[in-house]
This record gives structure tokens, sequence and C-alpha cells, in this order.
């Protein structure tokens, strides 16, 4: 689907019927009760914004997939992607982003966490295959982002342009800079990426209500007008937060020699510790733990719980418990 079909009158109103037999080709039907955004396209002065709303990629030996054709009309122009989900899902686990050219070679091809953005200036016109890949059952909301100039560029990674050697047939990698955009709406916090910036910005006080919280309301910390982002609500860097909760399930996973503590706040919360902890916990067990706030990168409007740092800065490792 171009740009051109997207800001039609036909494509606007079928963005209510669903979006599988449109533009977006997904293996699952969405579903999720506890996060969940409505298909949209939105237009403006300087480029296209759409969604398929919130999708299940649901995992299989080969993993699963929501692709979505993008046409450059120019190679003055430029796209920025990103994914949404549940602050879970936001912390926890990661996806792959892959972008492949007209020529069919890849532009983008990484592993990245929900809330982080990544984008390009056009190397080629052309139709360009955007891919968001999980091989595990991973709940989130795909957004693709056209733009009229090179403003998404800013996202730094590169823009694939291929040579005008006939005989070399070879590509090369251009960086791309630009000034910031988006009125702010985001951050390069380095080295996280740029990230979805709260709504409080660096305004928040130190006045929790209370240093104990459940795992529900820990998660709902990073909940921000229905997205998720990478700041506490009521807590600032430094802050210790008592984690007491009741154990309601455990799920130890052989492959990746990990286990998901699930509790009685919210049967579907969970925080992941690394090696086989079903010995060790008990249903019914009181859940206690103490959880330092610390400092992403360069920006403290971004500071999440010690134990969510360290899976970031571990390529989606966990802790010891």
């Amino acid at each position: 689907m171009s740009v051109q079909d997207i800001v039609s009158p036909e494509s606007i109103k079928a963005a209510k019927v669903p979006w599988a037999s449109i533009a977006w080709k997904v293996v699952q039907k969405a579903s999720n009760k506890v996060y969940n955004v409505k298909a949209s396209i939105s237009k403006g002065k300087y480029g296209v914004t759409s969604t398929p709303g919130t999708i299940t990629l649901n995992g299989s030996k080969y993993g699963a997939s929501a692709m979505y054709n993008v046409k450059s009309l120019s190679t003055k122009h430029s796209l920025a992607l990103f994914a949404n989900s549940d602050p879970i899902s936001m912390m926890l686990k990661k996806y792959s982003l892959l972008v492949i050219n007209p020529k069919g070679h890849y532009t983008v091809n990484t592993s990245i966490n929900p809330g982080v953005y990544r984008g390009f200036k056009f190397g080629l016109k052309g139709t360009y295959k955007v891919q968001f890949v999980s091989n595990k059952k991973f709940k989130l909301a795909p957004y693709v982002a056209y733009r009229y100039d090179s403003a998404n560029s800013i996202y730094k990674t590169n823009s694939l342009v291929e040579s005008t050697d006939d005989q070399a047939q070879s590509t090369s990698d251009i960086s791309q800079s630009d000034s910031q955009i988006n009125g702010g709406q985001t951050f390069d916090d380095s080295p996280y990426g740029d990230l979805i910036r709260p709504s409080w910005g660096s305004g928040v006080v130190s006045t929790p209500t209370s240093s104990q919280l459940t795992v529900a309301q820990l998660y709902d910390q990073f909940t921000d007008n229905g997205h998720s982002v990478y700041s506490m609500k009521s807590y600032v860097v430094g802050d210790v937060i008592h984690v007491h909760d009741q154990i309601s399930s455990l799920d130890y996973d052989n492959t990746s020699n990990s286990t998901q503590v699930y509790f009685a706040s919210n049967p579907d919360d969970f925080l992941e510790f690394n090696g086989n902890l079903t010995r060790t916990l008990k249903v019914g067990d009181t859940f206690n733990k103490n959880m330092r706030v610390e400092q992403m990168g360069n920006n403290s409007e971004f500071r999440i719980p010690d134990y969510f740092k360290y899976v970031m800065d571990h390529n989606g490792e966990y802790p010891n418990f």
C-alpha cells in the first residue's frame, strides 16, 4: 500500500474494517484484554502514521510477523517505525524489526524493545517491506510513520543506497542525521535510542504514597494515557520500592532457563528470573523484593527499577532471584 493509498478517502474508511485484508498481513488475530489500541490512520501536513492496532504475534518454529508494504515516493522522504505494548512486554521482551528495500537488501535488521524508535531516509524509490517479528507470543501495536521530508532520519539507523555502478551492484550505508523533531515528543536517550517522553516530564517530585507496591501497581507506574513509557510516575532516581505480592503461579522455560513468576494482584502480570525457581518458590508464597529506581542513559525523565534496567542492559537476560 502506497502513501497515496493511505491518504485516500477509500483507505481512511477502510481503517474501520479488518486490517489483515488491507495493508497488514498478520499471522494471528489481534487479542489483548489488557493492552488494546484501535486501528487508525492519521495524516497531517508532514506525513501519515498508521497502525493496525493491538495484534498478537504468536510464536511458532519460524516465528510470526506483521508485514507492511510502504511505497517510497521520493528519496527526500523518510520513515519512522516503532511499536508500543503493555509495560511487561516493553520492559522484558524484544521483537525483531526488519525493513527490506526494493532491491531486496536489509535497510533495518535489529532486535528492539517496544517504545524505541528506528527510522531512515529512503535511499530508493519503490516498495519497502516492513516486518515486526517475534518467535514468542507477543502483543504489541506496530506504528509506521511516513514523512514527506527527511526528519525521520533522526532515529539513527542507516539508509542503504544502491550503487549507481551496474557492475558493482553493491550497497553502501549512508548515516543519517537531522535536527530534533516531533515537538520534543521523543528524546535520544543514549545508549537506549529514541524513547517516547512521559507526559509528566521531569517535574515529578518524590512523594510516593507508599514505598510498598504490588506487581500490578508496579506496572501501572509505567502507563501514560494508554501507552507505556520508560518512566515511573511517582518515583524518582534513588527511591527504593518494596515489591510485595502473593505468588499465584510459576512457569519454568528450560529453553531460556528462566522462570516467570505470576502474582495475585493481576494474573497476567509477571516478573522473570534466571534459573529454575519452581523448587525455591511456591504458589501462595509471599513475594518480597526491594527495587531501587535508576536513571536510564542521560536523561532523568527516564527512570526504571534496577530489575528492569538489568534486563535492558543485558540484552533481555534476566537477573538471579
